[in-house]
């Protein structure tokens, strides 16, 4: 969330100063074109006065009037700040001749990379917001319970109306165990297989632990009230006294493990010790794929 408010903050300080430098811009060069062409129609006699100081003034006060007279009408300004920026441009057409021409050359370039600014900070927003789950943003934070399993705690939201809510839901019974569990989505429920299946991806691809717990199941919608109850029934390969066994054992493990070790030596360490005590049993009824199995 604050990635994106901080990049449509970005955006529209871009989108801003690109405005005001695109007229900037666009101002100075009509009063650069427009000053070009009234000194061009006096070139001749700009070249006779060219040293006398008086007769020089008198032509840049005909070429300055003549220039706020063309200019007045299309310009959306006060007459006073016209006049401002007039003087300021014939006083550098002036000093540096073509030269000059820079400025406005430079402030068009200014302009140009604050547009590419702001067309990049825009496609970055965009990015951002198709991936941001205002729904999931939106609802409540409070949670109506709590449960510890496997070294983790898991939270049941009060509010489920996104498929990552629904995951959460269900990884919260499912740390407890339940076997029969009935959820209540106030979410979309035009299309409730979709939602319920990224339900289940939300779930594998963050408590994969939980989620491989599970030997399969079944699930039903019953709408009611402008809600769906979503009823479902799962098989589990451990039950909850086993799970507890397994996080002992964990720890114990853990425990035991030198603590100078380095990031890859404890992968080591268990690895090893997962080696060293294991062994297969090709004719086991139990389930091979839980760590209750192990030992």
């Amino acid at each position: 969330m604050r990635s994106v408010i901080f990049g449509i903050g970005l955006f529209l300080m871009c989108l801003s100063l690109s405005y005001l430098l695109v007229k900037s811009t666009l101002q100075y060069w009509m009063i650069h074109r427009r000053l070009r062409i009234s000194m061009a129609s006096f070139r001749k006699e700009w070249n006779d006065v060219k040293h006398p100081p008086a007769g020089q003034f008198d032509l840049l006060n005909l070429v300055f009037r003549s220039a706020i007279f063309q200019l007045y009408p299309k310009m959306k300004m006060k007459r006073k700040r016209l006049e401002q920026l007039v003087s300021g441009e014939l006083k550098r057409m002036v000093k540096y001749g073509w030269g000059a021409s820079f400025s406005v050359f430079g402030r068009g370039l200014l302009a140009t990379v604050m547009i590419g600014m702001s067309v990049f900070s825009g496609h970055v927003v965009w990015q951002d917001a198709k991936q941001f789950d205002v729904a999931a943003w939106l609802e409540p934070k409070q949670v109506n319970s709590e449960a510890s399993a496997l070294g983790k705690t898991f939270k049941l939201p009060y509010e489920i109306r996104s498929p990552k809510t629904l995951g959460t839901a269900i990884a919260f019974h499912m740390s407890r165990f339940d076997d029969h569990f009935t959820i209540q989505y106030t979410g979309d429920a035009t299309n409730m297989k979709q939602t319920l299946d990224a339900a289940w991806e939300w779930v594998e691809q963050n408590h994969i632990y939980i989620y491989r717990l599970q030997r399969g199941g079944e699930s039903e919608f019953r709408e009611q009230n402008g809600s769906v109850d979503i009823t479902i029934r799962l098989e589990y390969d451990m039950t909850a006294e086993e799970a507890e066994q397994v996080q002992a054992r964990v720890d114990q493990v853990i425990a035991q493990m030198p603590k100078q070790l380095s990031q890859v030596e404890k992968v080591k360490y268990i690895n090893d010790y997962v080696v060293m005590n294991t062994t297969y049993h090709l004719d086991s009824q139990a389930s091979p794929y839980t760590p209750i199995r192990f030992y």
